[in-house]
């Protein structure tokens, strides 16, 4: 990614409490069906962005959360937040690709990864990820996939940015495959997705009344507003879908 990019993104989201769709309940919902977990999980949340799951994870298993982000400007302000709700002790921020951890194998209980995977594509985190957790060790994680037929300008969108999406059944059965067992699966509700874009288009707004010289930004911005235009003319045909997932081992 060019240095023009990292200062567009970080512009534009690093103010946001939430980088992508998702709420509170559906974190606690997916921590809730990780049944079995150690009473100090090894717990590490990629793509962790501001903070959102990660600072929910250390107030409610209270353990360290190493969060891992590509953007310094959102683990700064994840450290700001940890620091004011008085968790600093508990986040462990790292600067790092999550594509390329240098991270030992099996030496994790829970990986969380909330709308980030697609970054490698589902199938690929999915296998990689696999060799990070302990046996029976858990992977939460949200993925866009098809629920049903997408109007005809909203298949041509996914098409163009996401070519590899999956269909919710394909991202189960793929799951299956690559040797995990499957705990829970559900679509966000629509207000965990407007809880992210509500925010999210204003700030493109404010930006995009403060300033267009800056075509990187001012092409993210364009972006913005169309996926978010997409999304209002989806008619349910994706969604984020939240996974969770257990390594099934012989051994588990």
């Amino acid at each position: 990614m060019e240095d023009e990019e990292f200062a567009a993104l970080a512009k534009l989201y690093e103010p946001l409490r939430r980088l992508g769709p998702g709420s509170e309940a559906a974190t606690r919902r997916a921590l809730a069906a990780c049944v079995g977990l150690p009473s100090r999980p090894r717990v590490l949340d990629l793509g962790c962005g501001t903070g959102a799951s990660s600072l929910l994870l250390a107030t409610t298993l209270n353990c360290p959360i190493e969060a891992v982000d590509l953007f310094p400007a959102f683990l700064a302000r994840l450290r700001r937040r940890a620091e004011a709700a008085g968790l600093d002790h508990l986040i462990l921020p790292r600067r790092e690709d999550f594509g390329k951890l240098e991270t030992p194998e099996r030496g994790y209980d829970l990986l969380w990864s909330e709308g980030a995977a697609y970054n490698l594509g589902f199938e690929m985190a999915l296998k990689d990820w696999r060799r990070l957790l302990a046996p029976g060790g858990f992977l939460a994680l949200t993925e866009v996939v098809w629920l049903k037929e997408p109007p005809r300008r909203v298949a041509a969108f996914w098409e163009r940015e996401y070519p590899g999406m999956l269909s919710r059944q394909e991202a189960l059965e793929r799951a299956g495959e690559l040797g995990y067992r499957v705990l829970d699966a559900w679509p966000l509700a629509a207000e965990d997705w407007w809880s992210y874009y509500g925010p999210l288009r204003q700030r493109a707004e404010d930006l995009a009344r403060e300033s267009t010289t800056d075509p990187t930004l001012r092409s993210l911005i364009d972006g913005i507003f169309e996926e978010i235009a997409v999304f209002e003319e989806s008619q349910g045909s994706y969604s984020y879908v939240f996974f969770v997932l257990q390594r099934r081992d012989a051994e588990a």
